[in-house]
């Protein structure tokens, strides 16, 4: 169910244009993999593509809409998010490093606490509902078949679009951390990168106004 070629083309554009500009999910999964390695960041962005998912079928399902009667609700989970964001930094940067030269090794815990993380710091971006919210359906048309099976045709396709962006971030900054980890500054200073930047998203995310 997907919408008419030239209507598509147009969503394809926007969609990669969007994809492309940085934002909180590119520089969550960017920190990770240079924090803790490729794995770390390959579980990160399947996180993050989990937590676009939510947003998918809330979309599809109308239920997304609730916000728009109560916009309060946003301003709710922003404050959620950004008091997220500050318990992820303090406990990177209180976390001991590990050995020079090492890709730190993932246990299955940590692998799905990474994975949790990422997801519900996606699930309370409001920028990422509102987006969800009033994009998705300027392209779907109801005398085209079932508007909420187009919304899911589309948010799959921009999910599949966004993971592959990601996946490509954390084949970069893993290799540029990697690099970096045998040098015994860095390795010192790693945590606190990550750790400020995800307190730097924390206020980001804070400081952004209700609209």
């Amino acid at each position: 169910m997907l919408p008419e070629p030239t209507v598509f083309v147009a969503f394809l554009a926007a969609m990669i244009a969007l994809i492309l500009l940085p934002g909180p999910d590119t520089l969550y999964v960017a920190a990770r993999s240079l924090h803790q390695g490729r794995m770390a960041g390959v579980v990160a962005a399947l996180g993050i593509s989990g937590g676009c998912m939510v947003h998918t079928t809330a979309a599809a399902l109308g239920i997304s809409s609730l916000f728009a009667y109560a916009p309060v609700t946003l301003v709710i989970i922003r404050y959620l998010g950004a008091a997220y964001l500050l318990y992820l930094a303090w406990t990177t940067i209180s976390a001991e490093g590990g050995k020079a030269g090492a890709e730190p090794s993932l246990s299955s815990m940590r692998r799905r606490r990474i994975f949790g993380q990422a997801a519900l710091t996606n699930l309370l971006n409001p920028k990422v509902i509102l987006f969800f919210l009033a994009f998705f359906p300027q392209f779907a048309r109801p005398d085209a078949g079932p508007v909420w099976l187009q919304m899911l045709c589309l948010g799959l396709i921009f999910n599949l679009l966004g993971t592959t962006y990601l996946l490509t971030v954390v084949a970069v900054a893993g290799t540029i951390g990697g690099h970096l980890r045998r040098h015994a500054g860095f390795r010192r200073a790693q945590r606190w990168i990550t750790g400020t930047t995800l307190g730097g998203l924390a206020l980001w995310l804070a400081a952004t106004d209700r609209r």
